[in-house]
């Protein structure tokens, strides 16, 4: 999962955990994520990511 394991909705059904405030997102993510899906050799990537309401930066 992208952007970090803290999402910013309280979704009942959902499993991932909330703050109003999470962590910032690593800055060096898109890098990493590239540099694994290229060494894994995949064709194919779906990414989820949590919510981040109101932060302008994702």
């Amino acid at each position: 999962m992208v952007l970090g394991d803290t999402c910013t909705r309280g979704c009942r059904f959902c499993s991932v955990k909330t703050a109003k405030n999470p962590p910032p997102p690593d800055p060096k993510e898109p890098v990493n994520t590239a540099k694994a899906i290229v060494s894994w050799g995949l064709d194919y990537v779906v990414l989820t990511s949590v919510d981040r309401d109101g932060n302008l930066l994702c």
